[in-house]
């Protein structure tokens, strides 16, 4: 079966639905199932400082909900799963995960997620033939996306493990600006907006476990640098953006 071999945390993007657009320098014909090898290189130290910030902020975002593992603890060297791949284009393209008009854009859909990482031969990688055939290809599902959702007053929020256990006494809860994702444009239709979310509590969620928190506040902040000034990094649209984000002052349990 075709295999495709990408470094995390795309592979884990591609086969989560995520991300529907990955950029390579080379291209193919092919189109159809595809399966996903996760790469053994681990994540790099300055992945993020090395992609636009818009898709540096999604990322963010989608291991802050739990949706893909954080850095540490993607899997490596093995299947993570498989994709439709339906196109593969080289120059300009307005899709939001489509890099430098100079590489190949191939366009993965349908993403399923192997129930665990599957040890695997693969040859002819980057895009190769794997020794798993599909009529035999491990239990697998689609991945299920949580994001943040607006009911009334109250905002219900899946949490990473990490990230759950800390919001029992955290000051304050946040999340990147991301005006390409479809859960952002039913919070707030634009960042003059954030300020008016009718957020008074927040119900964080990790599986069976839940914990509610009243909002003092919300506010549109953005990261500092080591010079005070607004964190910016190179835009995918040219010339630099910023890191901005919402901000949630949680109230202490213990004020009245």
């Amino acid at each position: 079966m075709k295999v495709l071999v990408l470094r995390q945390p795309w592979a884990q993007l591609v086969v989560s639905g995520a991300v529907d657009t990955v950029n390579l320098d080379f291209g193919t014909d092919y189109r159809g199932k595809v399966l996903v090898y996760a790469a053994a290189e681990p994540m790099t130290e300055d992945f993020f400082d090395d992609i636009p910030v818009e898709w540096a902020k999604a990322i963010s975002n989608e291991q802050a909900f739990g949706n893909i593992a954080i850095n540490q603890e993607l899997p490596l060297d093995a299947l993570v799963g498989f994709a439709e791949l339906t196109g593969c284009e080289q120059g300009e393209s307005q899709a939001f995960w489509a890099g430098d008009p100079g590489l190949w854009h191939w366009t993965l859909q349908d993403g399923e997620v192997f129930d665990a990482p599957q040890q695997a031969t693969v040859s002819g990688a980057p895009f190769g033939e794997c020794d798993v055939l599909e009529k035999a290809m491990p239990t697998h599902e689609k991945a299920q996306m949580h994001y943040p959702m607006l009911e009334g007053t109250l905002m219900n929020v899946k949490l990473s493990e990490a990230e759950f256990w800390d919001m029992a006494d955290a000051e304050d809860y946040s999340f990147y600006v991301d005006m390409q994702a479809p859960y952002t444009r039913e919070l707030f239709a634009d960042v003059a907006d954030v300020e008016k979310m009718p957020v008074k509590r927040i119900c964080f969620r990790h599986h069976d476990f839940t914990t509610e928190r009243e909002v003092k506040q919300v506010a549109y902040c953005a990261e500092k640098g080591e010079d005070g000034g607004d964190a910016t990094g190179p835009s995918r649209y040219g010339g630099e953006a910023i890191y901005d984000y919402v901000l949630f002052v949680l109230k202490s349990r213990f004020e009245a």
